[in-house]
């Protein structure tokens, strides 16, 4: 923890990998942080110098089944970080790869740097995205260019990435935890964490409901926000020229 801000550190071996073990613990930190109060803002990263080269394909599995709920189960757990109520940022480095590209789909925000590496290897060894990428990408970046990637199993830097908006902010490699950190910092002391987390729910929502219902669901959300203490304090904080101090109330 720094200030109002989270760091979860990706730590197996020199690449990262991800097996049962890392997503059981990923699963443990994202359910004690769901109502932490205290944290405004989450930044996933990799420890060393690569955030994730994907899922440990040497972890035994027994049968198709099996993998099928191996698959659900990773799906599951994504879902439930893309829908947790506070920022989420990947710190993008190294290699983003397979389930560790996944993994930076599903959170609110993505920062790299340029030589960062990545992509959907999978069909190159007879797999698929399987744990949101064949959902997730299309949706961010168009249906030709995610088909482009994902049937090829190219790879692309993190300069073609910003280009794709894929990610929104590129930092010096040598920088890049410390640029991150200072970002979500700047964010936590600026954004009311409940409009965030309402922002983040109608975004992630909007695609699955008409643009009425969207529209509705928009204004009756700005009437929640408008009883809070949060906006009572932005309001305060922005007439008198300070940093408002936000409580998640």
């Amino acid at each position: 923890m720094e200030g109002k801000v989270a760091r979860i550190e990706i730590r197996n071996g020199k690449n990262n990998l991800l097996n049962s073990g890392v997503l059981n613990e990923l699963d443990r930190v994202i359910e004690s942080l769901w109502n932490n109060k205290e944290v405004y803002v989450i930044v996933i990263a990799g420890a060393g110098d690569i955030f994730s080269a994907g899922a440990e394909l040497t972890q035994f599995i027994p049968g198709g089944m099996d993998f099928i709920e191996y698959s659900r189960r990773g799906e599951r757990l994504f879902r439930k970080l893309s829908e947790i109520p506070k920022i989420t940022i990947a710190e993008m480095k190294g290699y983003v790869l397979g389930g560790g590209f996944e993994l930076s789909l599903n959170c609110d925000i993505r920062v790299s740097t340029p030589e960062t590496v990545i992509g959907f290897p999978e069909v190159t060894i007879g797999l698929l995205p399987g744990w949101t990428g064949t959902q997730r990408l299309p949706k961010l970046i168009g249906m030709s260019r995610a088909t482009h990637y994902i049937l090829t199993g190219e790879r692309f830097d993190g300069n073609v990435a910003f280009n794709l908006g894929i990610v929104t902010k590129l930092f010096p490699k040598n920088d890049i935890k410390s640029k991150t950190m200072e970002f979500a910092k700047e964010l936590s002391e600026k954004v009311s964490p409940i409009s965030a987390a309402l922002s983040k729910r109608l975004i992630n929502k909007g695609s699955e409901m008409s643009m009425d219902n969207g529209l509705e669901m928009e204004a009756i959300s700005m009437g929640v926000l408008y009883s809070t203490e949060d906006f009572k304090e932005g309001i305060s904080a922005f007439i008198q020229k300070r940093k408002p101090e936000f409580k998640f109330k």
